[in-house]
């Protein structure tokens, strides 16, 4: 579809393919208040096949939010396509189709087993046909005046799959056009990186320098343009540098500690507290509590979380609690004592204290994607905990909480305090 003009006569299109694909009826349609949604032809083609109309509140595209999600998640993996494959803006159309292709038949929704295409169709697909996108691929000359010795292939691009047929869609240089063919054989080895500013970046002394072998190429000889451009992108190994120290939580001269280290230290495990305190007063008197709630009120005042305000008289000021959790090892042995101090978001009144609710967490189809792309790769992949990670956002609403029990902020009793970043309830 190129212009908004067109919605109309693809929509009905699709219910006609819809309906005789699925052997029901459209009974709703929901939509913003889009010029293409709005018009008098397709109010009356509504109305003829009974289609009850929904629309979103001006101005409000939360309303909308399934649609709006969903577009965001198609441009992104499309973004993503092109750029790490390098492929010019103009098939942005196919990239997009691409997107959809593997949202439908890999994505899996929350709460659900199924992926959009068993849903649909009652069959498990098959990805078996799915290849990178942007690789160079190699496509079957069937010119009938094709002469003896000449090549039998032309190079192409790959873009995609054919939603009309059973074949890959490909761009052919040599005709210029993007061409629809079975015979194709995809290259997905080769391995365009991205060239890095030599500033930021030093090679590695266990890898040779690109733009050195370059440089000494030139000296001795003048190569071909076209080999000196693909020299520049010959992948090589580069190592940052000068990470800044502000980033870098607690002792750096401590060196890394893993799970086996700490709980081979028979020393430290026996400064922690097996048993798990029930409120703030119980905790008081143990020090590793003391401690650990200490650790935690470190890390809020270092991320700037909070400021110590008047308590305001038309504003609701929720309360604080303390959580105390052990973590525990493969062993079951007690390796920390983590204390975590989170409000209580339950005082909260939807629409006078907040509008939406977010839990960012990571689903399970996310972290096994991310596995298998490592494993395709062959990325080494490390577990590692940040500490605090809920205290990187900055919070916009305006939210008062009391002080946390157990310690004195301040010198004014009647002082409360005004969230700049989020806390766990807020």
């Amino acid at each position: 579809m190129k212009h908004k003009e067109e919605a109309f006569e693809k929509f009905k299109s699709f219910k006609a393919l819809v309906e005789n694909d699925s052997n029901h009826k459209i009974k709703c349609l929901g939509s913003d208040r889009g010029g293409e949604f709005t018009s008098n032809e397709f109010f009356y083609f509504c109305e003829e096949h009974g289609i009850r109309r929904e629309f979103s509140t001006a101005r409000t595209p939360q309303q909308n939010g399934v649609v709006e999600r969903m577009n965001r998640t198609v441009q992104k993996m499309a973004r993503a396509m092109m750029d790490e494959s390098g492929t010019p803006a103009t098939f942005w159309g196919e990239v997009a189709f691409v997107a959809v292709v593997i949202l439908n038949k890999t994505n899996v929704r929350v709460n659900r087993t199924q992926t959009p295409h068993v849903l649909w169709y009652g069959k498990t697909p098959t990805v078996k046909h799915f290849k990178i996108f942007g690789s160079k691929c190699y496509i079957k000359n069937n010119d009938e005046n094709l002469g003896k010795f000449e090549p039998r292939a032309d190079e192409g691009i790959l873009l995609g799959y054919s939603p009309h047929s059973k074949a890959y869609k490909c761009y052919n240089k040599r005709l210029g056009r993007i061409v629809d063919s079975i015979d194709v054989v995809v290259d997905e080895e080769v391995n365009t990186p991205r060239q890095v500013i030599s500033e930021d970046f030093e090679d590695d002394e266990d890898y040779p320098s690109t733009s050195n072998q370059i440089h000494d190429e030139e000296e001795t000889h003048e190569a071909p343009k076209e080999q000196i451009r693909i020299e520049e992108k010959t992948p090589s190994r580069y190592v940052q540098k000068n990470h800044p120290e502000t980033q870098i939580l607690g002792q750096k001269e401590v060196g890394i500690q893993t799970r086996r280290t700490i709980a081979e230290a028979s020393s430290y495990l026996a400064l922690l507290s097996s048993t798990e305190p029930q409120n703030v007063k119980e905790a008081c008197k143990d020090e590793c509590w003391v401690k650990a709630m200490d650790e935690e009120l470190e890390q809020i005042e270092k991320n700037n979380t909070w400021e110590l305000v008047p308590r305001p008289k038309d504003k609701n000021v929720i309360g604080k609690k303390w959580i105390f959790k052990n973590k525990l090892n493969e062993n079951g042995e007690v390796i920390r004592n983590k204390a975590i101090l989170v409000c209580k978001g339950y005082a909260q009144h939807e629409g006078i204290d907040f509008e939406e609710t977010f839990a960012p967490v990571s689903r399970l189809e996310a972290i096994i994607m991310f596995l298998a792309l490592s494993r395709f790769q062959k990325f080494k992949v490390f577990q590692m905990d940040v500490k605090s990670t809920f205290l990187n956002g900055d919070l916009e609403e305006e939210v008062y909480t009391e002080k946390p029990d157990g310690f004195i902020l301040g010198n004014n009793p009647n002082l409360v305090c005004r969230l700049k970043k989020a806390l766990y309830g807020s």
